[in-house]
């Protein structure tokens, strides 16, 4: 059982790490093309 806990916890710091990355990565390409779109945009350019 104290193996599971560990392991999950484990995992759970991997994913954080994960994530911070992709965070990190996807801020940097939003830096080079500051431009957002609204969801009505979004919505309308999908033609849905």
């Amino acid at each position: 059982m104290g193996e599971r806990v560990i392991e999950d916890a484990n995992l759970k710091k991997i994913e954080n790490a994960y994530d911070a990355l992709v965070a990190k990565e996807a801020y940097s390409e939003y830096k080079k093309d500051p431009k957002t779109y609204s969801l009505d945009e979004v919505r309308k350019g999908l033609g849905i």
